[in-house]
């Protein structure tokens, strides 16, 4: 995807891009490769595809650990495609990883506050905070 903005704005808060945000980008850019050749149900698969690439380039798995996470799906992906598909989804892995820490920002300051100051309980509080925000997106998404 191309954007007139950086992922370190987006991640300083400088630029409102958000995780719904980015999904629609991923969707209209499937749509723009791949829109006219795949049925509905193919191209619902092919944005989750992307959509679980640029995840894991966000969370900074190395290629190594998605071939583990992904070699026992069905169909199998090879090792080259898995690798190919790393690296087309890198960029987008990035602006992804700066709208997670992004939120991050958001709620450890909220977080901070309501836990008076304890930088330990409000770091955890915030992680699960994000990845509860994550997981309702992704849920409502992949379905």
């Amino acid at each position: 995807m191309i954007w007139d903005f950086t992922s370190t704005q987006v991640m300083k808060g400088e630029v409102d891009y958000s995780l719904e945000s980015f999904y629609q980008d991923l969707i209209e850019q499937v749509k723009h490769n791949f829109g006219k050749t795949l049925s509905p149900e193919k191209f619902k698969e092919c944005c989750n595809l992307f959509w679980l690439f640029c995840h894991y380039q966000a969370i900074t798995l190395s290629d190594e650990e998605i071939i583990q996470k992904l070699g026992s799906i069905e169909p199998p992906m090879n090792k080259e495609f898995i690798s190919m598909m790393c690296e087309v989804c890198k960029e987008d892995g990035k602006m992804l990883a700066a709208i997670y820490q992004n939120l991050f920002i958001k709620y450890f300051v909220t977080a901070l506050k309501e836990s008076w100051g304890n930088e330990e309980k409000a770091t955890d509080r915030a992680l699960a905070l994000v990845n509860l925000y994550i997981n309702r997106h992704v849920k409502l998404w992949l379905t």
